[in-house]
């Protein structure tokens, strides 16, 4: 089980936006990807535009590091291309990737 700190704002840690609920939306960051499965983690408060934007940037980021799995070697049991086409599909669609499945 994971043992998260969710960290209370009223405003995005990223543009510094108040929430309002309607333009400037609430939502929370994880720093750790859950799907790594962290002993601990720690819950960021931002707004929906920010989120989008540092999830797309761990996605880049991903998928560089794919890449260079991939130039180190190409006996790897998975299938390296196959999880580089998928992050450049979430990069352009801007999906979130959220415990094993993507959300729109």
């Amino acid at each position: 089980m994971t043992q998260t700190i969710t960290i209370q704002g009223s405003s995005c840690w990223k543009c510094g936006n108040d929430f309002d609920g309607k333009e400037c939306k609430r939502t929370s960051h994880h720093g750790i990807p859950r799907t790594l499965k962290p002993k601990q983690n720690v819950s960021i408060p931002m707004c929906e535009k920010c989120h989008k934007e540092i999830n797309k940037q761990d996605i880049n980021t991903l998928k560089a590091y794919a890449y260079k799995i991939l130039k180190t070697s190409e006996s790897l049991p998975i299938n390296v291309k196959e999880l580089i086409s998928k992050l450049e599909t979430l990069g352009k669609k801007g999906d979130i990737i959220r415990n094993k499945e993507t959300v729109e």
